[in-house]
């Protein structure tokens, strides 16, 4: 199940920071626990975050994953300071 998971999002991730307004899109695995993941991304505004979910890439990664994801939980921020090397 972990190497469907991870190739899914892995795919998704690929598509998703080709599309208008993505700028980020990151996957986390815990090192203690890896089935616990994180996904971060950042996006233009929340338009831009919702047009992802409507694309097919990301339907075939819900789809893909519907009974592999224990909790979805959609946290929203605000930047306060983005820091990256080469920026």
């Amino acid at each position: 199940v972990k190497s469907t998971l991870t190739a899914a999002l892995k795919e998704n991730a690929a598509a998703s920071v080709h599309e208008p307004g993505c700028h980020e899109f990151n996957i986390m695995v815990s090192q203690k626990d890896p089935n616990h993941v994180l996904i971060f991304e950042v996006y233009d505004d929340a338009a831009a975050a919702q047009a992802h979910r409507e694309t097919d890439h990301f339907k075939k990664y819900a789809a893909t994953t519907k009974d592999m994801v224990a909790k979805r939980e959609l946290r929203t921020f605000s930047s306060a300071a983005m820091n990256m090397k080469g920026k």
